[in-house]
């Protein structure tokens, strides 16, 4: 499985944007947040609830068929056009330096190598204004599939099973989340457990993180 075959089947393209999403518009309004980076935006479903509370937003992911379902969702939905999309790696994500008051990532940075996680968060970091907000979920050791599959590296397994069947999971804890983000330079101002709805349900075994980027 990869990510264009997954996003073909319209049964995977979720429309309803995550709880978290809603609940941190209120936050980034008070703390004068304008510009929005969604990472691993999948076919736009937390792009929506952003633009329509005026705030600007930009898009990335590596699926060149979700990036098509979500501008004809935006467009769908919004009437615009103004979504800047771009297909690229959450290891090398084509922005500029310092672009984005926020980025938010649900469930996206945790499909790879732990060396690929650490990248992700350095281009996080890199693109990130300083005082910026990271909005982050990862999979955690505490989730059902933690162990199953093919191990490639400690705590990292390709699935054999589900939807993204055949792609790495790294599996985290508390513990090693805020090593990551605070070896970037990132301080944490909330972890905590979260249940993600996936498909069959929902699950718990998932981290929730809100940092900022403060050297």
């Amino acid at each position: 499985m990869n990510w264009n075959e997954l996003f073909k089947d319209k049964e995977n393209r979720w429309l309803k944007p995550a709880p978290l999403v809603l609940d941190s518009i209120e936050l980034f309004k008070n703390k004068e947040v304008q510009h929005i980076l969604d990472l691993g935006c999948g076919c736009g479903r937390n792009i929506i609830p952003y633009l329509e509370t005026g705030f600007t937003v930009s898009a990335c992911d590596i699926s060149e068929v979700a990036i098509d379902a979500a501008k004809s969702y935006v467009l769908e939905v919004c009437n615009t056009n103004d979504v800047s999309f771009e297909k690229c790696c959450m290891t090398q994500l084509l922005f500029k330096d310092n672009s984005f008051e926020a980025v938010v990532s649900i469930s996206v940075i945790n499909h790879g190598l732990k060396n690929d996680v650490l990248k992700a968060i350095s281009e996080i970091y890199r693109v990130l204004k300083f005082g910026g907000f990271l909005l982050l979920t990862v999979i955690s050791k505490e989730h059902v599939t933690y162990g199953s599959g093919q191990l490639v590296e400690e705590d990292t397994f390709i699935t054999d099973k589900g939807i993204d069947a055949g792609i790495p999971h790294h599996f985290m804890d508390e513990s090693m989340l805020e090593n990551y983000l605070t070896q970037s330079g990132f301080y944490i101002e909330v972890m905590k457990k979260c249940g993600i709805k996936e498909i069959g349900g929902i699950n718990n075994g998932h981290l929730y993180v809100l940092a900022r980027k403060t050297s």
